[in-house]
């Protein structure tokens, strides 16, 4: 090879690295920019950002074929995977509130009462009223539904521990919290900002009890109510024009039940399942009863449907091909298989060490400042 010849190789290979290198993205860009010359590890570098430019492509490609609540879920899949879990991301509720499952949907005006069984335990939700700050009246609530519902029992669990303190200032933090869930923040009629409130107020109102039962002749009843007291008030916004509590209360003996019996759960994986209430119960459930499964457990498909079935009219075969479909969905967040298997007869829950999948175990999870 002449030198003219090796010169223009030589240009040609330079010219067209410095075509991929201004096809990156612009922090790929800065980081080959910060590069020395005249460093020997400049070209591994640069080959670096270029395969990492490279897979962010694929994975834009892959995700323009995707649905919303697919995206949702590959992005909670890079992320579990690719970054360690950090502090804000570790969220807590109360272990009794992730295994009592409110309404997926919302229930009839009407309904002012709500039970859900699991196993021979119970839960009854009885919805509440607010007192009006304007006209001193009680306005009457429904009952809390739904995943945005889930979603505050954990941001108010979750801050309460933060701060050490069971009283919860809802208004300073509410637009923060939105966002950090992935929703929009907008008010109006339609808006998350209202969605969110109307929820916080159901939660906020209502009482809850649950009940244990031997399945013979003993029975027990205990009052779970989270909230002590709250604040109400109007917004000024003409947009926003909801009565809501802007401080919250927490029973000091719920607040003092929660340090020691806190769930802890990754909000990235929760919020990727959040279009959808039972799987989100789903996930809290098996990180709950993995933790502490020392031998593998079998549960039936009657309990099963008892506890994750809220329609009656959900015939056996149609709840199981749909648990099945809930179960696929949440392993694609993980990259994993589930501590589950599910048989014709029922599903098998195995011993887990919960570092590996949902979150670490309670006494690295300590929330502290």
């Amino acid at each position: 090879m002449t030198s003219k010849t090796y010169h223009n190789s030589r240009s040609a290979v330079e010219a067209s690295l410095l075509k991929q290198i201004q096809q990156l993205d612009d922090d790929l860009k800065r980081e080959v920019e910060k590069l020395s010359e005249d460093s020997g590890l400049r070209d591994v570098a640069i080959q670096h950002y270029l395969e990492t430019q490279r897979r962010r492509d694929e994975t834009a490609i892959r995700q323009s074929t995707m649905t919303a609540v697919q995206k949702r879920r590959e992005e909670a899949r890079l992320s579990i995977s690719s970054q360690d879990l950090l502090r804000p991301d570790i969220h807590h509720v109360h272990s009794v509130l992730a295994l009592c499952n409110l309404p997926y949907k919302k229930p009839d005006a009407q309904l002012t009462s709500y039970v859900t069984k699991y196993g021979n335990n119970s839960l009854r939700v009885e919805a509440g009223s607010l007192l009006d700050p304007k006209t001193g009246e009680w306005v009457q609530q429904g009952i809390p539904f739904g995943s945005k519902a889930r979603l505050l029992q954990l941001h108010i669990c979750t801050r309460a521990l933060r701060q050490n303190s069971p009283v919860v200032e809802i208004e300073a933090s509410m637009s923060a919290f939105i966002a950090s869930m992935g929703y929009q923040v907008t008010g109006g009629k339609n808006g998350t900002i209202g969605l969110f409130k109307e929820q916080l107020n159901r939660l906020a109102a209502c009482s809850m009890k649950v009940g244990l039962w031997d399945g013979h002749s003993k029975a027990k009843t205990i009052s779970v109510n989270p909230i002590k007291s709250f604040e109400v008030w109007f917004p000024e916004h003409a947009d926003q024009q909801s009565l809501w509590p802007s401080q919250v209360v927490l029973n000091q003996d719920f607040f003092e039940s929660l340090r020691e019996h806190a769930l802890p759960i990754d909000i990235r994986a929760l919020i990727a399942v959040s279009n959808s209430s039972r799987q989100m119960d789903i996930l809290m459930w098996l990180s709950y009863r993995v933790r502490n499964m020392k031998q593998k457990y079998f549960l039936r498909w009657n309990v099963l449907k008892e506890q994750f079935c809220q329609s009656p009219l959900t015939r056996m075969t149609e709840f199981k091909r749909d648990f099945r479909k809930d179960i696929q969905h949440i392993e694609e967040i993980f990259e994993k298989n589930l501590p589950i298997r599910l048989s014709e007869e029922g599903v098998f829950l195995f011993p887990c060490d919960p570092s590996s999948l949902f979150v670490p175990p309670k006494q690295r999870t300590l929330l502290k400042n």
